[in-house]
């Protein structure tokens, strides 16, 4: 889908980081219908009984929101209530922590704007990313996919002294049935060019999940006008936490965030 880019200069320090991604609070949140730029806000869902626990539910365990979590979202509500006029559209991934998250954004939002988000659209593409045989729901089929399974946990502790270059870690599958970061930003740049040309001059909401949103960062910093390294195992969101991207309806151009930390080496 795109060139890939190689010998990117490295994101190291806070500054670049802030260069990059600017806080939200700082964010020209205003559009004006007929702009050729359609605005997504992704918001990683709310605490889930899984990150309580601190399990990786990826893709196919389906788990539901702590207390915690419906707080984290009503709270989320209230602050996109007083930076975001309006959605014209709502998407969520087909995991119900998504929807739930949706729901307690809703109740708040109402309150602060006294009308409710539009109904959420699923699409699939949202997902979290698939881990393969990684995924706590899923069994090795067979005795090599065991094996398979083991080593590549064993050579992600070895990994963490190693860093890899972007164009390595974009195509990189710990598994052979896992997502790479290719697979996930494919798929979710598909579904926002898709969507951009629908809500030019407008605002939508994506309720999404953690890897996908780390994929999607450094993927959209990578393939920017001014190309550069941001390696997503530096990048921290927490739940609720936001990812502001603009889209033409052919290419993402990152622009905000909150409650996302970058950790310098």
């Amino acid at each position: 889908m795109f060139n890939l880019p190689m010998n990117l200069e490295q994101v190291t320090t806070n500054q670049q980081f802030d260069q990059i991604y600017m806080p939200l609070e700082k964010y020209n949140t205003g559009k004006q219908d007929g702009e050729q730029i359609c605005t997504f806000y992704f918001i990683r869902h709310g605490e889930s009984t899984a990150n309580a626990k601190k399990q990786n539910a990826g893709a196919t365990l389906d788990v539901d929101l702590t207390d915690e979590g419906v707080d984290q979202a009503k709270i989320a509500g209230s602050y996109l209530a007083e930076r975001v006029s309006n959605f014209s559209a709502v998407y969520c991934s087909k995991l119900k922590r998504t929807h739930q998250t949706k729901e307690a954004i809703n109740e708040t939002w109402k309150e602060a704007t006294k009308t409710s988000l539009p109904e959420q659209i699923i699409r699939e593409e949202f997902n979290e990313k698939h881990y393969g045989g990684l995924e706590l729901t899923q069994k090795p089929k067979n005795a090599e996919a065991a094996k398979e399974i083991e080593e590549a946990k064993a050579k992600k502790q070895s990994d963490k002294s190693k860093p890899k270059p972007f164009h390595e870690r974009y195509v990189y599958k710990a598994i052979s049935d896992q997502e790479s970061i290719q697979d996930v930003y494919n798929r979710v740049t598909n579904a926002l060019n898709e969507i951009a040309p629908n809500h030019l001059g407008k605002n939508v909401l994506v309720v999404t999940h953690f890897a996908l949103m780390r994929a999607v960062m450094e993927s959209s910093v990578a393939f920017s006008e001014n190309p550069r390294d941001l390696d997503s195992h530096q990048i921290s969101i927490a739940n609720t936490g936001i990812l502001v991207l603009e889209s033409d309806g052919k290419q993402c151009h990152p622009k905000a965030i909150n409650g996302i930390v970058f950790k310098s080496l």
